[in-house]
C-alpha cells in the first residue's frame, strides 16, 4: 500500500463522521504535509432520514434529530475556527450539490482544491452516478446502502422529503433552523 500512495500525485482517504474538533487536533501533525480537506454537510433531514433505519444506528443519539443538530453546530464552530487556520485546504461542500449534478459538483470541488479533475475522476463519476445512465450496475450494488454506486443520486439526496411525515420535517424545521439557514436549505 505504501508503494501505491507514494506513486500516486493524490492521495485521497474519506473518513466519514469525524467530529471536526479531531481535525483541529490533527491538523497541528498533518498541517506541513499539504493536505487538503473537503468537510462534507447535508441537510439533518436528510441524515436523520437516512439513519434512522440503519441497523448500526440503534442508540437513541445517533438517530435523534436534535442530536444531529448539536453535534452539525459544535461541528461549524470547528469549522470556523479551521477554516482561519488552514485557508484555502479547508472547503466546505454540500452533499446536495454533488449529488445533484455529480459530474458539475466535483469539477468544482476539484477546483477549490486546486486537484486535476482526470479522466478516471470523469469515468469514476460517470459511473457511479446518474452522470452517466447507459452504465448499468449490478442491483446488489445499487441496493446496498454502504455501496458507492447510485443509480440516481439526486434521488438518495431529497429522499427525505417523500419518506419523513410532516411532525419530524417541523422538528427538523424548528430545531435546526440555523443548520438550514447556515447552509441554504429550503423550509417547507
Amino acid at each position: 500500500m505504501r508503494q501505491a500512495c507514494r506513486r500516486s500525485k493524490y492521495n485521497i482517504i474519506k473518513v466519514v463522521r469525524m467530529p471536526m474538533k479531531h481535525l483541529h487536533i490533527l491538523w497541528k501533525q498533518i498541517a506541513p504535509l499539504n493536505v487538503k480537506v473537503a468537510y462534507l454537510v447535508r441537510d439533518p433531514r436528510g441524515i436523520y432520514n437516512s439513519r434512522k433505519n440503519m441497523e448500526w444506528c440503534n442508540k437513541d443519539v445517533c438517530a435523534n434529530l436534535a442530536s444531529i443538530c448539536s453535534e452539525m453546530r459544535q461541528d461549524i464552530e470547528e469549522y470556523d475556527q479551521l477554516k482561519a487556520i488552514m485557508g484555502d485546504n479547508l472547503v466546505m461542500v454540500r452533499y446536495e450539490d454533488i449529488s445533484m449534478d455529480p459530474l458539475n459538483g466535483t469539477k468544482q470541488l476539484f477546483a477549490q482544491l486546486k486537484i486535476e479533475f482526470s479522466s478516471s475522476v470523469l469515468r469514476f463519476v460517470r459511473t457511479h452516478t446518474k452522470a452517466y445512465p447507459h452504465f448499468h450496475h449490478r442491483q446488489s450494488d445499487v441496493e446496498n446502502p454502504y455501496s458507492t454506486y447510485r443509480a440516481n443520486s439526486s434521488t438518495t439526496a431529497l429522499q427525505w422529503m417523500r419518506e419523513l411525515n410532516g411532525t419530524e420535517i417541523e422538528f427538523a424545521q424548528t430545531n435546526c433552523s440555523d443548520i438550514l439557514s447556515r447552509f441554504r436549505y429550503p423550509i417547507l
